[in-house]
């Protein structure tokens, strides 16, 4: 008999489970993405992944962040980061300062499509344990 547990979905992620929703057309045009470059195709999943309800698909994650999550070059962040933003793939936003990416509302989003929300301003901020300081560690 084998000892194989399987995890549900809730227990990996640590929250329930909430749907992301992708258009179609941008799953036809994700693979696309991911024959020209797969980094940046996993970079967009990757944020979708993160969005939260009542987000906006807003989420403030560094360039450090990115490569840790990704487990890849500085430089193949970069040029992912310029791939989806030229292609549209999701918008580069400064809140109070703070740089961001809105993840564009006709490729995915959060909740139902009937209130998709606008001009919402909250977030989802992705912090990994090498950018903090002790202080905020502790």
């Amino acid at each position: 008999m084998s000892s194989d547990v399987r995890l549900k979905a809730t227990q990996m992620t640590g929250r329930p489970i909430t749907w992301a929703q992708l258009n179609l057309e941008a799953s036809e045009d994700l693979r696309g993405l991911m024959r020209r470059n797969r980094w940046a195709a996993e970079l967009v999943l990757a944020l979708i992944e993160k969005m939260e309800p009542g987000g906006g698909g807003v989420v403030i994650c560094s360039r450090e962040t990115m490569r840790e999550l990704l487990d890849c070059s500085m430089p193949t962040i970069d040029r992912a980061l310029k791939t989806i933003i030229t292609e549209g793939w999701a918008q580069r936003l400064k809140i109070g300062g703070t740089p961001a990416l809105a993840i564009n509302s006709r490729v995915a989003w959060i909740g139902p499509r009937g209130a998709l929300p606008h001009a919402v301003f909250s977030a989802t901020v992705i912090a990994s344990r090498s950018e903090q300081d002790a202080i905020a560690l502790n």
